[in-house]
């Protein structure tokens, strides 16, 4: 078994053969011991299973269970404690864990009850007074526990006081902004803010009831998982379904995006362009769902108040089954049904699949043509070669070589990771041969992956956009292509930090073979840690920018250093075969200085660091106050500077918009695109262009906060800004080095000729040729 979980490369084949999921739950005892064996023979660090990580497993569950501590008293975690906290390691190995684990969450269900009869009785009978000077902390997450009943059913006195004081003061503003606009409110026709607050904390209450053994053994399962590290994870069934869709990018089902409602329907809130529910034409937005038949055999399940991941597995299901749907009508009287059949079909999540745009700089001195990637995941499906993001990046590549882009700006932000051998070619796309990450086992051996290609596909300039959502192989391609200097990495001060590799295991491969394991689930482990090409591991530390931008993320604490139980940073030797290009050739001094001008002159991010200021302070405070007075003049000053800023925008961005109009056009280019003689351009108000139409809402449309010129956010403009002055420079510095001392530069629009002399730096050049006109500062070791 050792061998097989230390094999980097592994492929999660062995994910795919799980059966269809049924209601019968597995023997989750048995899978609990398998799956600690698995996390003591595989895991990188090898923990002991002794007293420490019992505490550990105990502390995270009860953890995970009240997060923000309202629900345990301090009694209940000094008595469970005594019994558990360093017993649960031996009990997971001795097949009896889930004793413990269902009476801690009995003892919490227990305490969600009680908690939900104070709520009623509050809101019903309780008169709250916003006049007193209350506060209530923003994040109780190292708050002490309540010491008795008495003292929960003031915190939670004080919890529905902020509840209720945030939704009413959220309705009064939302009204004020329909009447300001002329617009009718949204929300008139709604419950009053009470009943609202009651709906919400009703679904959640019936939630915690309604928990079946499986759904405590993955809350249970999963803390014991992430004792061992952050991204050590146990997939129940309905987990492990989804964990297949985010990797595949492709599912099973009608083809509609749900949302689970308040009063315990779940709504219709998108429905995919061409798909199942789309050409069997009934289900409509904002329909709501009530009943589910899974099998359309006449059983029917009432799904009010269920859990949206259960009400997605219903209605998921195999291909070519028809599914039952009962759902009230939009706008149909209360009360009125209609049932909608609808047979399931494999169903591709377009929305996030590897996409691109060409970005056409057609007027003006430095006409120049660049590439956009943008990149949601490292996705793959092992069932299908051809369905990997690799094989799709390489076909729009071969598209934007032959539009002959000059530069190209691969936009990673928001990409959380996914496959180490996608991102391995990948890297070799712009690389060509070479090292492209290291491997480090739990014994310490160290193992560098190469790129499989001997040359690049693309040798041009790049700029790579980064931000705290950018995490494993996305840190692992953006470190790469930084250590080669073969690109700049342009975002936020870091990214996530994430340097470990995880192996999904199914654990009923490891059970016995007449045991119950047809819905024992997976656990995702961690088995190596992944270093750069330089040496540095990404782990806490993220790959650092070239260039840094500013963002309100900064002031929160996103990444992996302030994560529980994180493997620590640390480095290696430098990759032996690792031939970096010159770093003279990003000519990073250079960007750095015209960035930093930029970015002083830009009035967004001079927005973004007032924002990321307030946010500190109100994070350093960590309280929030209950007086109606206070909130509103924090809000009529928040309103003032809302209003200033969109004032000063609209005039900005209408003068921006028409300059990019008379600069640049774009081109939007998908999988669908590639083979089209002309490419379509980008069309932000044509819903045919997208994968998916959403319902309307009605309350974010009273947001008027003007869009992006062009759709291009300040973070995307300033990058596309880097890549065009690295575009430029390449240009200059190729055309300087095959000039020789004394060589006349004709400008064809000027009667001046400028003689190119190499001494005498700096100076300025103008390079020009029959296509393009370039001016150029060029400086000392440039």
């Amino acid at each position: 078994m050792k061998k097989t979980l230390m094999r980097f490369l592994v492929p999660v084949l062995a994910l795919w053969l799980i059966p269809s999921c049924t209601t019968k739950a597995a023997a989750f005892d048995l899978v609990a011991r398998e799956m600690s064996r698995i996390l003591q023979n595989g895991h990188y660090a090898r923990l002991d299973f002794d007293d420490e990580l019992s505490k550990r497993i105990f502390n995270d569950y009860v953890g995970d269970l009240d997060p923000s501590r309202l629900y345990f008293e301090q009694g209940d975690i000094v008595e469970l404690g005594a019994k558990y906290e360093t017993e649960l390691d031996n009990m997971l190995l001795g097949k009896k864990s889930m004793a413990a684990a269902s009476e801690i969450y009995e003892v919490y269900k227990k305490r969600v009850i009680e908690r939900a009869a104070v709520v009623e009785k509050l809101l019903g009978e309780h008169e709250f007074s916003f006049t007193t000077e209350e506060f209530i902390a923003r994040d109780r997450e190292d708050a002490a526990w309540p010491k008795n009943a008495e003292d929960a059913k003031n915190l939670w006195r004080l919890q529905l006081k902020e509840a209720l004081l945030a939704e009413t003061l959220r309705r009064q503003e939302i009204a004020r902004r329909a009447k300001e606009q002329g617009k009718k409110n949204p929300l008139k026709d709604q419950p009053d803010a009470k009943e609202k607050i009651s709906q919400r904390y009703e679904r959640f209450f019936k939630t915690i009831e309604g928990a079946d053994q499986e759904d405590i053994a993955n809350y249970f399962l999963s803390a014991v998982a992430r004792a061992h590290d952050p991204h050590s994870e146990y997939f129940s069934a309905r987990e492990l379904q989804q964990f297949r869709v985010n990797i595949q990018n492709r599912l099973v089902g009608i083809g509609a995006l749900l949302r689970a409602e308040d009063d315990g329907a779940t709504k219709i809130e998108g429905i995919v362009n061409n798909g199942p529910a789309d050409r069997q034409g009934e289900l409509s937005l904002k329909d709501r769902v009530v009943g589910v038949d899974s099998k359309n055999d006449g059983n029917w399940v009432d799904i009010m108040f269920m859990p949206l991941d259960k009400v997605v597995e219903m209605i998921r299901g195999e291909d070519g089954v028809e599914v039952a749907l009962k759902v009230e009508p939009a706008g149909a009287p209360a009360g009125e049904t209609r049932i909608i059949v609808i047979k399931r079909e494999e169903v591709t999540m377009k929305d996030e699949l590897t996409t691109a745009e060409i970005i056409d700089y057609n007027k003006g001195e430095d006409k120049m043509k660049l590439g956009v990637i943008k990149m949601p995941s490292f996705y793959f499906d092992p069932e299908d070669r051809a369905v990997r993001v690799s094989r799709d990046l390489e076909i729009l590549l071969d598209r934007l070589k032959k539009e002959k882009i000059d530069g190209l700006a691969i936009d990673l932000r928001g990409n959380g990771g996914g496959s180490l051998e996608e991102v391995r070619r990948i890297t070799g796309f712009f690389v060509g041969a070479g090292p492209v990450v290291q491997i480090k086992m739990t014994n310490g051996h160290i193992e560098p992956l190469k790129s499989p290609f001997r040359k690049p596909l693309y040798d041009g300039p790049i700029v790579v956009l980064t931000d705290k959502g950018s995490a494993s192989a996305s840190e692992i391609l953006a470190g790469a292509l930084q250590d080669y200097n073969r690109a700049v990495v342009v975002g936020e001060s870091s990214t996530y930090g994430k340097g470990t590799v995880q192996q999904p295991l199914e654990i009923s491969r490891f059970m016995p073979p007449l045991a119950n394991r047809e819905r024992a689930g997976a656990v995702k482990l961690t088995i190596q840690k992944f270093y750069r090409v330089a040496g540095s591991s990404t782990q806490k530390l993220g790959v650092v920018p070239d260039i840094i931008l500013p963002s309100v993320r900064d002031a929160l604490e996103v990444g992996e250093k302030y994560a529980d139980h994180a493997l620590d940073y640390d480095k290696i030797r430098r990759a032996q075969d690792l031939n970096p290009y010159s770093r003279q050739n990003l000519f990073i001094t250079m960007l750095t200085d015209k960035n930093a001008k930029r970015v002083s002159a830009n009035k967004d991010f001079s927005y973004i660091l007032e924002d990321t200021e307030r946010v500190e302070k109100r994070m350093k405070e960590n309280k929030v106050s209950l007086n109606m007075e206070k909130r509103k003049k924090e809000i009529a000053k928040a309103d003032v500077r809302r209003k200033s800023r969109n004032a000063e925008r609209l005039k900005r961005f209408a003068e921006i918009e028409k300059k990019d109009e008379a600069t640049f056009k774009m081109y939007r280019l998908t999988l669908d695109d590639v083979n089209l003689d002309k490419l379509p351009e980008v069309n932000l108000e044509n819903d045919s262009q997208r994968h998916m139409r959403q319902a309307k809402d009605e309350v974010a449309d009273l947001d008027d906060t003007p869009e992006w010129p062009s759709g291009v956010d300040a973070t995307k403009r300033e990058g596309l800004a880097i890549l065009r002055d690295l575009v430029g420079a390449v240009k200059a510095s190729k055309l300087a080095g095959v000039l020789e001392r004394g060589d006349k530069i004709i400008c064809p629009t000027s009667p001046r000729t400028w003689r190119w002399s190499k001494a005498g730096w700096p100076r300025l050049l103008l390079v020009a040729d029959a296509k393009w006109i370039y001016w150029w500062f060029l400086r000392p070791g440039r």
